[in-house]
């Protein structure tokens, strides 16, 4: 018996099954000679044996301010570190990650040609200027600039707050 579609359906084995030791006729194939054919792997020149081939360069380590191009595809968004990093057309631009309004996460909003839209309050941005182009916020988000060199992109790093207060207060 045979489950076809989730029914029970009764099969009888057809006189020209392909079973082992059966006859063969004209443009037909005995199963142990279709068998011999498939059990053997077919060798090809250009296919170099897994042993033989070299191993991976390991990809280098990334540190806290850094990103690998590919993982921002077009017209998307990325959270690095404490920053929103955007790819426009292949240009990539950053802002914090967190709206100035209710800190609402910015890597989660909607992200249109240079718009993102907070998910918390729909408030929306320039990702370019950080410019509010609907409140709730009054306050523009900080930008940054985002270095390529190569595969691997780079924010700012950015001094913790406490940190910064103490780097300004020594000034």
């Amino acid at each position: 018996m045979l489950v076809a579609a989730g029914y029970w359906v009764q099969a009888d084995v057809k006189d020209r099954s392909l079973l082992p030791g059966d006859e063969a006729e004209l443009g037909e194939i005995l199963f142990d000679d279709w068998l011999g054919r498939t059990a053997h792997p077919i060798p090809n020149a250009s296919v170099q044996p897994a042993a033989s081939a070299g191993a991976r360069t390991p990809r280098p380590t990334l540190k806290e301010n850094e990103f690998r191009v590919g993982e921002v595809p077009a017209a998307s968004v990325l959270l690095v570190d404490d920053c929103a990093v955007f790819n426009i057309e292949g240009g990539f631009c950053a802002t914090q990650a967190m709206c100035s309004h209710r800190q609402g996460p910015l890597s989660e909003g909607s992200f249109d040609g240079t718009t993102v839209t907070c998910p918390l309050h729909g408030a929306q941005f320039n990702v370019w200027t950080g410019a509010v182009l609907r409140g709730p916020p009054k306050d523009p988000l900080k930008t940054y600039r985002v270095t390529v060199d190569g595969d691997i992109s780079r924010t700012p790093i950015r001094l913790a707050p406490r940190l910064r207060r103490s780097f300004q207060e020594s000034r």
